[in-house]
């Protein structure tokens, strides 16, 4: 393990049955500072937008885009957000709890033949992202990447990880 991902692991650590709270992460500006270089800088200059799904995935995306010095997407939660089905472009997907829940932009947000790097703060079961990658792929955009600080490894994100598609600086 390197010293940035020991860095995480004890800013994060939890006892049993707890949320992971990456909070400590964003008020430590050096460390974030690092958890940005190691997952934005393989992409500077390769994508034109980042997009990121409501809510926590809003301030590590925004944080990206900033640093990569391109237009930020948010991606709603569709029962929150609510746009009409004909100004939207929405997928659904399981959460971490098996909820159905849904995501949505406004029709046009991500430009046709766009680079898009999608970023979240933790990939749990990589649902979500699937989702955003729908929408992404739906407005005739490519998908360049998947970014997060980390990643719980299972069966349903290890193929992310292996193959490279989801950079992230710790797994868990």
């Amino acid at each position: 393990m390197n010293t940035l991902q020991d860095k995480i692991i004890r800013k994060i650590s939890r006892k049993a049955n707890e949320k992971r709270d990456l909070s400590p992460l964003y008020a430590d500006r050096e460390l974030m500072e690092q958890i940005l270089e190691e997952i934005t800088a393989s992409y500077a200059g390769q994508v034109d937008y980042v997009a990121s799904p409501e809510s926590l995935g809003f301030i590590l995306g925004s944080m990206a885009a900033a640093r990569l010095k391109v237009g930020f997407i948010p991606i709603r939660n569709r029962n929150l957000y609510g746009l009409s089905p004909t100004d939207a472009i929405s997928a659904p997907y399981i959460d971490h709890r098996d909820e159905p829940r849904a995501l949505q932009i406004r029709t046009g947000m991500i430009p046709k033949n766009s680079r898009v790097l999608l970023v979240d703060d933790w990939v749990e079961t990589a649902a979500t992202i699937h989702a955003c990658a729908a929408i992404v792929e739906d407005s005739e955009a490519k998908v360049a990447g998947i970014a997060s600080i980390g990643a719980t490894r299972n069966e349903k994100t290890s193929h992310l990880l292996q193959s490279g598609q989801l950079k992230c600086a710790v797994e868990l």
